[in-house]
């Protein structure tokens, strides 16, 4: 769960440091700090699917691709409505929708013993795989959105 805090409080530090800062230097932290936010999280959240049926990592390399036109389409629409230093505030509900998708919604992996035998109700693994799929989505979304900003 540290892994995880971890990556929010640098996504929301880079939301924030990307938005206000008025100098390169801040602005340049700001996307360090979003970068470490993303690599510390994709290799988080993709370590986690190991947990889950093998399907999930198909899910979360579609889900990556996915964020991508939805974090680029998401900015520009923001940014031409609110200005581009509104629009990156306006995501800081990102961060808060992981904390709910990872803390709340997604279930406890699977032992790995059950997943590799497969004797488990499919029905409850694709909602758990579906539920990981949203908090990589929304960790993904975030990535995109930050990183469009500079």
């Amino acid at each position: 769960h540290i892994r995880i805090i971890g990556c929010i409080l640098f996504s929301v530090a880079s939301y924030v440091l990307v938005a206000v800062s008025h100098n390169i230097g801040l602005s340049l932290l700001g996307v360090v700090f979003a970068s470490i936010s993303a690599g510390f999280g994709e290799i988080t959240f993709l370590s986690f699917t190991a947990h889950f049926r093998k399907n999930t990592v198909s899910s979360w390399s579609s889900g990556t691709g996915a964020a991508g036109m939805v974090g680029a389409f998401s900015y520009a629409s923001l940014a031409s409505l609110l200005g581009p230093r509104r629009a990156i505030l306006s995501m800081l509900f990102v961060p808060g929708l992981m904390i709910i998708a990872y803390f709340f919604i997604a279930k406890r992996p699977l032992p790995r013993e059950i997943a590799d035998s497969g004797s488990v109700n499919e029905d409850e693994v694709e909602t758990d795989e579906t539920r990981l799929s949203l908090s990589l989505m929304l960790k993904l979304v975030k990535s995109c959105l930050v990183s469009f900003r500079v």
